[in-house]
């Protein structure tokens, strides 16, 4: 089955703590990931960064929410156990839990998203089971955890920037493109930073070499460039690939394109001329991002995580 979302975690990972005396953040995954019955490659699915795995921090994050709720109560680092709340809530509920149940509970809202919420002030046990859930609950958002709705903003926010950047490239003249990609490859750490260890040559309209740098500091080798300033849908053709690798005569180089590479350029490449590099339009957009070329970084946001050991109780 699919990796279920934290919110479907909410409920059997309650009752699971509310089994055992105390549950370890080890027994957690271990028993959830046996409950949903997901295979190893499930359990270790990347999150969106591609940094730790997408099911335990569901889980982390279903079990961060019951400690909002009151439900369950860390005991030291990485063991938790229910509260007697938690054991009502977990004896009295059957159907799946969703946040918006924990509403009712007092200081849940403040807790859980440091703002003042309109929870009942005498409300501390399990509503009867919700019917229907809302049209929210069903958006992608709400069955995201925190971190996992931060990063899928920030990979939106960088996508958006990258096909604004391939924009403004486009409405430039080619000769542009064509200094940005060796200014490029500088800023990836090629030539020297000097003027005579980057070269322009290009030609608007030309079929072969635009320009070229030195792959190290003494000049020993080069990497050969071509630039294509194409609009978005006008594909780099096997032809004008086979052209540049003819140009370079068994060189290094790199063809960097606004666009995309065909299938049959792509393949030409792969399987005659491993010498040569293709970056097509998201290539050269994701390198600009990486390099700082062309942008600026407005604000970072870090991303957090309770010490256990702060909070350890002393033996």
């Amino acid at each position: 089955m699919s990796i279920p979302d934290f919110q479907t975690i909410l409920l059997p990972l309650l009752k699971l703590t509310a089994s055992r005396e105390e549950l370890t953040s080890a027994d957690s995954y271990k028993l959830m990931a046996e409950h949903f019955q997901l295979s190893e490659a499930e359990v270790e699915a990347p999150m969106p960064s591609g940094r730790g795995s997408s099911f335990r921090n569901r889980v982390a994050w279903a079990k961060q929410y019951l400690m909002f709720a009151q439900l369950v109560e860390p005991t030291r680092r990485g063991v938790s156990r229910v509260t007697e709340l938690g054991r009502e809530w977990s004896r009295k509920r059957t159907a799946p839990l969703k946040i918006r149940d924990f509403e009712s509970i007092p200081g849940f809202h403040e807790r859980a998203h440091g703002t003042s919420g309109s929870a009942s002030p005498n409300a501390t046990t399990p509503t009867p089971d919700s019917a229907e859930p809302s049209t929210s609950d069903s958006a992608q958002t709400a069955l995201a955890t925190p971190e996992e709705r931060l990063q899928l903003a920030y990979a939106q926010l960088r996508q958006s920037m990258v096909a604004t950047l391939l924009d403004r490239i486009r409405r430039k003249p080619p000769e542009f493109f064509e200094h940005l990609v060796i200014l490029l490859m500088s800023k990836l750490g090629y030539g020297d930073g000097s003027k005579e260890s980057m070269l322009h040559s290009g030609q608007t309209g030309d079929g072969g070499v635009d320009g070229r740098i030195k792959m190290d500091a003494l000049g020993l080798d080069h990497i050969f460039l071509q630039a294509k300033r194409y609009d978005e849908g006008n594909t780099v053709s096997r032809d004008q690939v086979s052209s540049f690798a003819g140009s370079i005569a068994g060189a290094k180089g790199v063809f960097l394109t606004t666009s995309t590479f065909s299938r049959q350029a792509v393949e030409f490449i792969r399987e005659k001329h491993k010498n040569i590099v293709l970056v097509d339009g998201q290539g050269v957009g994701d390198l600009m991002l990486r390099c700082g070329l062309g942008v600026a970084v407005k604000r970072i946001y870090e991303s957090f995580a309770i010490d256990e050991d702060f909070f350890a109780d002393e033996e």
